[in-house]
């Protein structure tokens, strides 16, 4: 799993329009070749809102049957964000963002409350989740929590997986863009790191039409586009509260544009789930694992045979990876559970 020290990955790009140059003034010619610096700040800006370092331990609530696929492919599912458990997934910031929108151009003016409109005006077919196919691997901050050994590892008869976060490039960036979030679960939170993400690429273009008396269309784009980044970190990262307690940190995986990936498909409650099979590592290098624990509602001397059976078959102790510890949940057995 990547350390999110480094930049994310550009998660969306908008798609091109003819649209003129927006002008502000006496027009002054800056070449395409001139704008690296403009796109270089506009990177920063959009992700700087976003930006957090990851825990050193993240836990992965799941069955056996996970936990072994897991453990042999060095794989995680990642489900398609509209097959997830929560029905308003990448979509509970949507009316924040569009609030903060429309009080961001009443507050700016000339070429950067053009691209402001422009944002309200395309927003419902141009957000993230109808640009580009968005997949979820999850796990949280918490340790040893009995909602989710409840929810994701069978009421306490599975494991939790506790996978160090390694300061590593992501795996096969040129097809599948990944970054590690934080998920946001304050409506408050979300209001400002969009406005000051939004503020402060419309002040860059203030800037710009100041210094060189017009945006040309390519700064246009580029501006334009960081702002819909932000409103994609934003969608992808907000959750409501009632999900507060799973402590959530997400792999995002999406797909880019023109990348040609297998999406595989599985039944679950009735419901046919579309996910992707996600390395977490390069070179399909092994998961490392700081601990592994066994759910309480189970026979911890068998389960603990089983496991470091399936730990030796999936070659562990190796050159990537040491064996990992294995612990019991102090949590007592969950009622309901056999």
């Amino acid at each position: 799993m990547g350390h999110h020290k480094r930049r994310p990955r550009k998660i969306v790009r908008e798609k091109k329009r003819q649209i003129r140059p927006l002008r502000s003034g006496p027009s002054r010619v800056l070449a395409s070749a001139d704008l690296g610096p403009f796109d270089s700040r506009l990177d920063q800006l959009v992700v700087e809102p976003f930006r957090e370092d990851p825990p050193g331990v993240l836990y992965h609530y799941t069955t056996w049957a996970g936990a072994e696929r897991i453990l042999t492919t060095k794989q995680f599912w990642a489900t398609a964000h509209d097959c997830t458990n929560d029905l308003a997934e990448l979509t509970s910031a949507d009316s924040v963002v569009l609030e903060v929108a429309s009080e961001v151009e009443s507050t700016v003016k000339g070429p950067a409350r053009e691209l402001i409109r422009l944002l309200l005006k395309h927003y419902s077919r141009s957000k993230v989740t109808e640009i580009a196919p968005v997949f979820l691997a999850c796990f949280s901050e918490a340790r040893d929590q009995d909602s989710q050994w409840e929810a994701y590892a069978d009421k306490g008869r599975g494991l939790c997986l506790g996978i160090r976060v390694l300061d590593e490039a992501s795996p096969d960036p040129s097809v599948v863009g990944v970054s590690l979030l934080r998920v946001d679960y304050s409506e408050s939170s979300w209001r400002q790191k969009i406005t000051t993400g939004f503020e402060a690429v419309a002040s860059e273009v203030s800037q710009l039409a100041v210094r060189h008396g017009s945006v040309p269309y390519r700064a246009r784009a580029l501006a334009l586009n960081a702002l819909y980044r932000i409103a994609a970190y934003a969608a992808i990262t907000a959750k409501k509260p009632a999900w507060s307690r799973e402590a959530e940190w997400r792999q995002v995986a999406v797909v880019r544009r023109g990348a040609t990936v297998q999406i595989f498909e599985r039944k679950s409650g009735g419901q046919t789930i579309r996910y992707l099979k996600l390395f977490l590592r390069r070179d399909g290098r092994p998961l490392v694992f700081d601990e592994i624990i066994i759910g309480s509602n189970q026979d911890v001397a068998l389960a603990t045979s089983r496991l470091r059976a399936i730990l030796a078959d999936a070659g562990y102790p190796n050159n990537y990876a040491e064996l990992p510890r294995i612990a019991t949940s102090c949590l007592p057995w969950i009622s309901g559970g056999t």
